[in-house]
């Protein structure tokens, strides 16, 4: 539900990340899909879409290469439910996620393009991917940015703009816990528009 209620808001206008600004950089790690923790997750992605419809179907047929998320991975996926012009959970007017507006550039850049990211190696351990991700989840009130060097800045994102109280649970909750989270946002959207 989080990954549509993501999509939902990205085909309302994209928030193309501008240094600290934006969405959050992403942390990814560069794979093999034939081998590895690669071809597990691959295999792993490709038994959650057989159960669930709601989920983007993956094509990576054609590529030697895929990419795996260390805490933005609900993001990647709404991007995927792009991609792969998926049924919508929420969606109004459109049955299928679509780039609406021609005057969208920037979900059409960050779809044919990509999105600036930090790329790992394979290499990388899992204990050192699990810290990581654990890093990234419990430090959701800091912004980073990496310069063309490599040198990393962290910052509180008090200081650049004001996260919402759903953007700091949604990084911490369950996936029961961020689905309930989700539908009463929905909710609270709906009356506000009725008013």
């Amino acid at each position: 539900e989080h990954v549509h209620y993501i999509a939902n808001k990205m085909q309302s206008g994209f928030k193309k990340r501008m240094g600290r600004f934006g969405h959050d950089l992403p942390i990814l790690v560069r794979e093999d899909p034939s081998k590895g923790l690669g071809k597990q997750s691959l295999e792993k992605w490709q038994d959650a879409v057989t159960k669930n419809e709601f989920l983007p179907k993956v094509d990576h047929s054609d590529s030697t290469e895929i990419f795996t998320s260390l805490g933005n991975g609900h993001f990647f996926q709404a991007l995927n439910l792009f991609h792969t012009k998926s049924p919508g959970m929420f969606i109004t007017g459109s049955k299928y996620y679509q780039v609406l507006k021609e005057n969208d550039s920037h979900l059409h850049e960050a779809l044919t393009v990509g999105v600036e990211a930090v790329v790992l190696r394979s290499d990388i351990s899992r204990n050192d991917r699990k810290f990581i991700s654990l890093a990234l989840n419990s430090m959701h009130n800091y912004k980073w940015n990496v310069k063309p060097d490599g040198t990393a800045l962290v910052s509180p994102a008090k200081a650049y703009e004001s996260e919402s109280s759903f953007e700091a649970l949604s990084k911490t909750l369950d996936s029961y816990e961020l689905g309930e989270l989700v539908r009463f946002e929905l909710s609270k959207s709906e009356r506000q528009s009725r008013l």
